[in-house]
């Protein structure tokens, strides 16, 4: 006996490799279905002028609004009865904001 293969081996046609598949992309991680929150810089922020906001407050607490269906949502950011941007250390600062 040999090792030989058959002369049937020789001539076989055999399939080309496969080529290695590429993985596909990793999903985009999920986007916060709720608000945004940012950090107080202590002072109005540009991005916040003429805006209403969703404020946390120092003691944990979110503040609070009129949640009536005539009534807008969150607290003017700035103008009349607007929100006191600057930290004063008081558990009532604003310690992160969301604009609405």
């Amino acid at each position: 006996m040999t090792d030989l293969p058959d002369d049937d081996d020789l001539f076989a046609v055999r399939p080309a490799p496969r080529k290695a598949r590429a993985r596909p992309a990793a999903p985009p991680p999920p986007k916060p279905s709720g608000p945004v929150f940012r950090k107080n810089p202590g002072r109005l922020p540009d991005e916040c002028k003429g805006k209403r906001i969703l404020a946390k407050m120092r003691h944990g607490g979110i503040g609070r609004y009129d949640e009536g269906p005539m009534s807008p949502k969150g607290w003017p950011a700035d103008g009349q009865g607007g929100c006191r941007w600057k930290l004063i250390g008081d558990e009532t600062d604003i310690v992160e904001y969301a604009i609405l």
